[in-house]
C-alpha cells in the first residue's frame, strides 16, 4: 500500500495486520486486530471513523475471548465483527475511487480456534455429535457469498 500509494494508486485498505497506528496513503486505511478498542483513532483519514461507525455503530476489530467455553457467545461476535467488515468494505468499494483493495478478516482464525476441534475428528479433543460440527463449513460458506457479492 505505500509504494502504490506513493505511486498515485488509490487504494482501500481494511483489517491488514500492522496497519496500527494508522498511517497516511493515498486512499483509505481501517486499521487491524491490534487496534486497543474503537475509541481509538483507527482510520486513515480520521474522519472516516465517522464514516465507518455511521454505517455500523462501534466497529470490530477483533472478539472478546475466542478461547471461551461459551461457544454461542463466540459465534455470534465472530458473524457480527465479519458482517461489519464486510459491510463496511462493500460500501467503500461502490462509493470511493480505488486502484487496489486488500482486505484480511481475521474471522476464519477465531473460528478455527473457538470451533475446530468440532469439526476435526482427528482433533484431540474431537466431541462427536456436537451441536456446532458444521459451524466452521457453515463459516467458510458464509464467507463465500460475501466475497461473491462483492462484485454481482
Amino acid at each position: 500500500m505505500d509504494i502504490l500509494s506513493r505511486m498515485g494508486k488509490q487504494v482501500i485498505v481494511v483489517g491488514v495486520p500492522q496497519t496500527y497506528p494508522p498511517q497516511p496513503v493515498n486512499g483509505l486505511l481501517i486499521t487491524c486486530i491490534l487496534t486497543p478498542d474503537s475509541s481509538c483513532r483507527y482510520t486513515y483519514p480520521p474522519e472516516l471513523k465517522g464514516e465507518v461507525e455511521k454505517l455500523v455503530g462501534t466497529y470490530l476489530f477483533d472478539v472478546d475471548n475466542f478461547r471461551t467455553e461459551n461457544k454461542e457467545h463466540l459465534l455470534k461476535q465472530i458473524y457480527e465483527m465479519t458482517d461489519k467488515r464486510f459491510r463496511v468494505a462493500k460500501h467503500l468499494l461502490s462509493r470511493k475511487p480505488w486502484d487496489f483493495f486488500m482486505m484480511v478478516e481475521i474471522g476464519p482464525d477465531r473460528m478455527h480456534h473457538g470451533f475446530w476441534k468440532f469439526f476435526d475428528a482427528g482433533h484431540r479433543k474431537h466431541e462427536p455429535g456436537s451441536p456446532y460440527a458444521h459451524t466452521v463449513l457453515d463459516y467458510y460458506k458464509y464467507l463465500d457469498r460475501e466475497l461473491a457479492s462483492f462484485w454481482p
